[in-house]
């Protein structure tokens, strides 16, 4: 019985480079198939892509009655000062930002917090004037892209109480 076979025709520097073409051209395709094997799309040290983004959540608390503090504003920057998201709180003071780039810095948008607080926060050990537009707190917790990232609680002195030191976080 005849076997047919491609390389009884062929020598065998064309069989091999043939066979090399093969195995390349599948290795394409599956790239392809996964979107060219970059990781997700995202781009590390800068521009945040993927479909759903990078997130950064967190709480506003009362400093005195220790429950949330809604509808404040939390801004994120980068490291260029430009905004590149924001939230603002719920009714249990939890927020969740979706942000175009890396953040390196945050602030509360002084607009947002009623008369019952006074016009500054407390994040990491440190406090900073929300009246201050230069006074942003850095993140200072590595953020990964395209998941949420949970970030330490910012807290705010209602105005029933005494006043808060005056801001040692600004730079």
């Amino acid at each position: 019985m005849n076997k047919f076979s491609l390389k009884s025709f062929l020598t065998s520097t064309q069989f091999s480079t043939i066979r090399v073409l093969l195995l390349f051209s599948g290795l394409l395709g599956v790239l392809w198939a996964c979107g060219g094997g970059g990781g997700g799309g995202t781009t590390i040290g800068g521009t945040v892509g993927g479909e759903t983004g990078t997130r950064i959540a967190g709480r506003v608390v009362d400093d005195a009655a220790a429950g949330g503090v809604q509808l404040i504003t939390v801004q994120f920057f980068n490291a260029a000062g430009t905004n590149v998201g924001q939230a603002t709180t719920n009714a249990t003071g939890n927020y969740q930002a979706t942000v175009s780039q890396i953040p390196t810095r945050l602030h509360i948008q002084n607009g947002s917090i009623n008369a019952g607080f006074y016009k500054q926060f407390f994040y990491r050990n440190k406090s900073y004037s929300t009246i201050i537009s230069s006074c942003k707190a850095l993140v200072g917790v590595p953020i990964t892209v395209d998941v949420i990232n949970t970030i330490p609680n910012l807290i705010m002195t209602p105005s029933s109480t005494p006043p808060p030191p005056p801001p040692n976080g600004c730079q």
